[in-house]
């Protein structure tokens, strides 16, 4: 068919007998196509950002899929990970469209870094969509002392040392 344009197509196709009763005499079948625009997905956000420190657990994001169709549309999801193993997973209450996604990063066995990955929405395999993730995984918090040791001299029965100040800072 070379339909290029959503619409109502109609016609009619006829088939005339070249032999029986009925010969030379045409049947006309009428025929109405309707064609619809391409099915498409819409990610909202179109990417997604995360972010966890070492050891910590699992963080998610949520993603609103939104599509042009009429009605529910059935879709899958898959997950790709470019680096650091499977800690990229997505799940949704429902299979079909629009819903929303929830991506989740789980930064178990990983070290400080960056990590990128994607969820792939598959709809009647004419509508792929990727969402690109990245998570960033940051070292542990840790303190930072300065100075990083006192010393009071002291003697015994005499007023008690003066006052000294340790500044407390976190990192991370």
């Amino acid at each position: 068919i070379g339909i290029t344009q959503p619409g109502q197509y109609t016609g009619t196709v006829s088939i005339t007998p070249q032999t029986g009763a009925s010969a030379g005499l045409p049947i006309n079948i009428p025929v109405t196509v309707n064609a619809t625009p391409p099915i498409t997905v819409t990610p909202s956000p179109a990417s997604l950002s995360l972010s966890a420190t070492v050891g910590s657990s699992a963080v998610q994001g949520t993603v609103q899929l939104a599509t042009n169709a009429a009605t529910d549309t059935p879709f899958t999801t898959s997950v790709n990970t470019i680096s650091g193993g499977q800690w990229l997973s997505a799940t949704s209450a429902t299979t079909t469209l629009p819903t929303s996604l929830t991506i989740s990063a789980n930064p178990a066995g990983l070290v400080a870094g960056t990590y990128t990955g994607s969820v792939t929405i598959n709809a009647f395999n004419t509508a792929i969509v990727a969402i690109p993730v990245t998570l960033t995984v940051n070292p542990p918090a840790s303190l930072q002392l300065a100075p990083t040791s006192l010393v009071f001299n002291y003697q015994t029965g005499a007023a008690a040392p003066a006052t000294q100040a340790v500044q407390v800072t976190t990192t991370g």
